[in-house]
């Protein structure tokens, strides 16, 4: 047989064999790509919004961290979440949020994102490594709200197979969010228009493919009463629901958190334990501290990130340059948001000693807090001092003999 053949048979069954990993070439960062598009956002809105990166090496992708932002006046943009790891071939996505602030017709502006991560095999890719994408941002005119959606004729005889599920209250303080359950078990699509009556909500169209079930959550923010009221229409059937909406107060700082503090400490060394208890639904972020003299140490954890209802601690370790000859007074500041609550405080001085009692009770054990003590156990020594005194001299006495001599008697 012929050797060139045989050595092209041993190769084609190493190819075989051999996984394809081992054969392909080292993945290029270049292989990474995000598919961006335009965005559109109403005025005083925000929309979220999904770009998607796809993998196109033969190795898995990760991506370490994604940010999205831009230069703008007219929004802002930001990163709000992305998939970490994307399979060879496949694709993930990188969640944007842009909320609009002013109109910007005519204007030609861009929002900005970029990533950097590593392949499965060690390789990195950098920011530098990696093109920044850019997406062009539309701010819209804020729509007039509406006060008479058009009329709805409902025809609800064949809309059995269609469920939506909608609270029947809300009460939003200021911005809040709800969710929209839509259960369709037709085989046509079936479209949901959502109307808001002296509200805002976004959005306001949720489209549910055949045979599907969703779950869609509508932001809505609120400064006075007013209804939500949602359109359900499929080929066959329509039908309607509405949710009505109590616009409460916005609660100012002292009401969404409760502050407790106690000092513990004199004259040269002092700590303070600040708990606090988040009392609304709401995530709390701020910086809380120490207003104390400014040339006192201070250490301790500022960053406050509590969660709804959630109630955390935090210790203060404060030093003062010198031993306190007198009481001074303190505050716990907590900020956020734009709002402050000042708890006062107040730091000790050591309180004088009698210097007599002092050492004498220094050298019983006791200090100077503890005079009574001190007092009574003193008396106590004494009176067992005296009693086991009289006993052992009463030992000690040797009684008293008499010696007579017997007279003498003549014959």
């Amino acid at each position: 047989m012929n050797p060139r053949f045989i050595f092209a048979g041993l190769v084609l069954i190493l190819l075989a064999v051999i996984p394809q990993q081992v054969l392909a070439l080292e993945p290029s960062c270049n292989e990474i790509s995000i598919n961006t598009y335009s965005v559109r956002v109403t005025a005083g809105n925000t929309v979220n919004i999904a770009f998607l990166v796809t993998n196109n090496s033969a190795e898995r992708f990760f991506i370490d961290t994604a940010n999205a932002y831009d230069n703008s006046t007219s929004f802002n943009v930001e990163t709000d979440g992305y998939d970490r790891e994307i399979r060879a071939g496949e694709s993930g996505q990188i969640n944007v949020s842009v909320k609009g602030r002013s109109y910007n017709e005519g204007i030609e502006e861009f929002g900005y994102i970029e990533f950097r991560g590593h392949f499965l095999g060690g390789n990195t890719c950098t920011l530098d490594d990696t093109t920044v994408q850019k997406f062009r941002v539309f701010v819209d005119k804020q729509e007039p709200i509406v006060s008479n959606p058009p009329v709805f004729e409902p025809n609800a005889n064949d809309c059995r197979d269609i469920d939506i599920t909608v609270p029947e209250t809300l009460n939003i303080e200021g911005n809040g969010n709800f969710d929209v359950t839509i259960d369709n078990r037709t085989d046509f699509r079936v479209n949901v228009r959502i109307f808001a009556e002296n509200v805002n909500v976004n959005p306001t169209l949720i489209s549910i493919p055949k045979n599907t079930k969703i779950t869609e959550n509508i932001a809505v923010t609120a400064s006075e009463n007013g209804k939500i009221r949602y359109f359900v229409e499929s080929p066959f059937c329509s039908f309607e629901k509405e949710t009505v909406v109590n616009a409460v107060p916005e609660r100012t700082l002292r009401e969404l958190i409760g502050i407790g503090v106690n000092v513990i400490g004199k004259t040269q060394e002092f700590e303070a334990i600040v708990r606090m208890q988040n009392l609304s639904e709401n995530p709390v972020y701020g910086e809380i501290g120490v207003n104390a003299p400014a040339n006192w140490s201070v250490v301790g954890n500022t960053i406050v990130e509590l969660q709804a209802f959630e109630t955390k601690e935090f210790a203060f370790k404060i030093t003062p340059d010198k031993a306190l000859t007198e009481d001074v007074s303190g505050s716990i500041e907590f900020l956020s948001n734009g709002e402050k609550i000042s708890i006062p405080i107040e730091f000790k001085k050591q309180e004088t000693e009698n210097p007599i009692f002092g050492t004498m009770f220094a050298l019983l054990g006791f200090g100077a807090s503890g005079l009574t003590i001190g007092l009574i156990a003193l008396i106590v020594i004494l009176i067992i001092g005296f009693f086991l005194l009289a006993f052992y001299s009463r030992k000690q006495k040797k009684p008293i003999v008499l010696v007579t001599k017997p007279k003498e008697v003549r014959s």
